[in-house]
């Protein structure tokens, strides 16, 4: 269990995350953690293959569950010579102000986990992902790259380079340039650089529900690997807070 500052400072909750291991959910433990805790969500994150876990977690006394999310995971492995096939202009980026726009626009109506939960604000969800950006530039752990197209910023993409197999954990296309292909040059171009940096494989990550994103990896060689599932552990009676002050608003 650990505290998520960024996420409560967002939100306007006591916000924290747990990320339990890859084998069956030990309960009593489970159980002790969280009448330590002090947090009124709780991000929790399990193999998809635990297909028991969120049934536990569903009758846990002093917190509703709501199931946010699966998180699909794909690798590509690399080829030196890989055809970048684009004739975008892809550069290094070290304007973190820039990449956070662009993050917090691209993602504006995403349906990540947070819009699962009532509880909290769609808009700050989206200013999320431009604080994730710069968090991940700012960590000296991440490369990040733009790409233009007709002069403009059209996409971007921060690559977590911290272990030896490079993660591209944000990417997109500002709406502006999306439905033209830019999407699948950008990729390519970011697998050409990696290649060329030695590299033998990339993962990526979305969604379950971004088959747009996944369908266009497939077609450019990429597999999946695994699955990971995201569950809010909401404290007992926020819910009906929330729902008491959505029909008042509407009344």
């Amino acid at each position: 269990m650990s505290d998520s500052p960024e996420e409560s400072a967002r939100f306007g909750f006591r916000i924290g995350r747990l990320n339990l291991d890859d084998h069956p959910i030990d309960v009593g433990s489970l159980h002790q953690a969280l009448d330590r805790c002090h947090h009124d969500v709780v991000i929790v994150r399990h193999d998809a293959t635990l297909a028991g876990t969120f049934a536990e977690l569903v009758l846990l006394d002093d917190f509703d569950a709501i199931f946010a999310d699966c998180l699909m995971y794909w690798h590509v492995d690399l080829d030196a010579d890989v055809d970048p096939d684009n004739d975008l202009a892809m550069t290094v980026c070290t304007d973190v102000a820039a990449l956070e726009s662009m993050a917090r626009h691209t993602f504006d109506d995403y349906r990540g986990h947070y819009a699962a939960n009532p509880l909290f604000d769609a808009a700050a969800a989206a200013d999320g992902y431009g604080e994730w950006a710069r968090r991940m530039v700012d960590s000296g752990e991440a490369m990040a790259f733009t790409v233009d197209n007709e002069g403009h910023h059209a996409g971007f993409a921060i690559v977590d380079v911290s272990t030896d197999i490079a993660d591209i954990r944000l990417a997109g296309v500002l709406p502006a340039h999306q439905r033209r292909g830019v999407y699948r040059r950008l990729l390519r171009a970011t697998m050409q650089h990696f290649a060329a940096l030695g590299h033998q494989t990339l993962t990526i990550s979305t969604q379950a529900n971004n088959t747009k994103a996944m369908a266009t990896w497939a077609k450019l060689g990429w597999w999946p690997t695994h699955s990971i599932v995201t569950t809010h552990l909401v404290r007992r009676g926020l819910l009906d807070q929330a729902r008491h002050q959505t029909a008042h608003h509407d009344v």
